[in-house]
């Protein structure tokens, strides 16, 4: 007869397992393994090494447009539609909301710490904004092309180390006033290393300060993303059955990490002194994939508790003209909380047609983001076009504010952020199967029980 010890010798016969706790409820067995921090350390360690090397050769193989435009190097972006590389216009015009929501919370001639920095599209376009910028990448391709041009266009204000981003911020000491993490999570081996990444770069902000993580793939969109690019590309032979099976196969297989809005505001939430803003992207422009289906993060920290802000909540609009109806009302600052997504509100029909998720239809019209900041322009107001505040992921809200207030968004945003954080999310962020350290120590594990006990008699847990 198996005994709680015998099953604990069991397990920590993997090196890669360091303890064991075991509790019976219920004739069920709650097996409680904690991870050996240094294996774990060993396997993220060989992960970013992958994407490092995989990176670096995207780098290399280069683009014939990058003799035109030296300071736009987009190397390795490439359409999963079609699989051709974006167009310098497009992606341009993807990096200008980058740019945008960069000045918007950088001072000026302030220091700017960039994890993974790529070809060095941050540097090109902040190098003039900033005293300083320390520059950072785990590719080694990479960090020789921005060194040769450091060196060829005498940037004496930029310094260049390699390293994965945790690394660099246990060897750097001194503070800085911005740290980017642009179009990088997604490659990041897990959520620990990511939680661990955003505690140290805390402790490397001076105050007031703020972490920029931008173009982050939106976990509860990752379903309608792949439908899309399987319909684009769908035979006239081709059956409901077989799309579904298509679509959930692409999903079990995706290699990225992808993150609901809502992680944001609760690990701001539970770190103190800071509030998170989550924004759609802008540049209607940019390709498909790269504006419809991914967002930025921006952690805000301050010292001082910020004042209590009073602002009007409008549930939601039918249509343009409801909308143009409640600017006329002229409040100095409202909170939109659904509008219908007009980039993506036919992908999301296409989705509910397919997967049978509502049957229910939505009346309202369809809202394109960049009219309607256009539009609240017109009316003297400032806008911050955001995520969902319900966690919805056909819709999102806005912010409203009249110019002459612009002063009161720290205090508006952050009672926002609190408020998204106590929204209820059962899976904030999406692992791929093969990726995450702990997730292949569980399976090691799962496989090893169910050798020995039978099927649902047990419960694993890893920490």
């Amino acid at each position: 007869m198996l005994t709680p010890n015998r099953i604990k010798e069991l397990i920590l016969s993997n090196p890669e397992v360091c303890d064991v706790s075991i509790e019976i409820q219920e004739d069920k067995w709650i097996i409680n393994c904690v991870a050996d921090s240094e294996m774990v350390d060993r396997m993220e360690k060989r992960q970013i090494q992958v994407w490092g090397r995989a990176w670096g050769n995207a780098y290399e193989s280069g683009r014939k447009i990058i003799k035109k435009k030296p300071n736009f190097d987009f190397s390795g972006y490439h359409s999963s539609f079609n699989g051709e590389e974006f167009t310098y216009e497009e992606m341009i015009d993807w990096f200008r909301s980058t740019k945008e929501n960069l000045l918007s919370i950088h001072p000026k001639s302030g220091r700017l710490l960039e994890l993974g920095s790529g070809m060095g599209m941050v540097i090109h376009e902040m190098r003039d904004h900033c005293r300083k910028i320390v520059a950072s990448d785990v590719s080694q391709y990479a960090i020789k092309k921005l060194e040769a041009t450091s060196e060829k266009n005498k940037w004496d204000n930029v310094e260049i180390l390699k390293g994965d981003a945790k690394s660099i911020l246990n060897k750097i000491n001194c503070k800085f006033d911005t740290i980017v993490l642009n179009t990088v999570i997604q490659y990041f081996p897990s959520l620990i290393y990511l939680d661990d990444v955003l505690k140290k770069a805390k402790q490397r902000l001076n105050a007031d300060g703020a972490i920029y993580i931008g173009d982050i793939r939106q976990q509860d969109l990752l379903r309608n993303f792949k439908l899309a690019v399987r319909y684009a590309n769908l035979s006239d032979s081709a059956d409901v059955s077989t799309l579904k099976k298509q679509v959930d196969n692409d999903i079990n297989n995706e290699k990225e990490m992808l993150y609901h809005p809502i992680w944001f505001h609760r690990w701001a939430k539970k770190n103190s002194g800071i509030y998170a803003i989550t924004k759609l992207r802008s540049g209607e422009k940019s390709p498909v994939e790269m504006k419809n289906y991914r967002y930025d993060a921006i952690l805000r920290f301050f010292k001082k508790p910020l004042s209590s802000f009073k602002y009007i909540t409008i549930n939601n609009v039918n249509d343009y003209s409801e909308l143009k109806n409640i600017l006329l009302l002229g409040h100095s600052a409202f909170l939109i909380k659904s509008i219908r997504n007009g980039r993506i509100a036919d992908l999301l029909q296409l989705e509910n047609k397919y997967f049978h998720l509502n049957t229910s239809k939505d009346k309202r019209e369809p809202i394109i983001p960049a009219d309607l900041a256009k539009l609240a322009e017109n009316f003297g107001y400032a806008v911050n076009i955001l995520c969902n505040v319900e966690g919805l992921n056909d819709s999102f809200s806005c912010a409203f504010l009249k110019k002459n207030e612009e002063s009161q968004w720290p205090s508006f945003l952050a009672d926002l952020s609190k408020k998204m954080a106590d929204v209820k999310m059962e899976k904030p962020m999406l692992y791929p199967k093969y990726l995450a350290a702990h997730s292949k120590i569980k399976n090691i594990v799962y496989q090893q029980l169910k050798e020995v006990l039978p099927n649902g008699s047990f419960r694993l847990q890893i920490s």
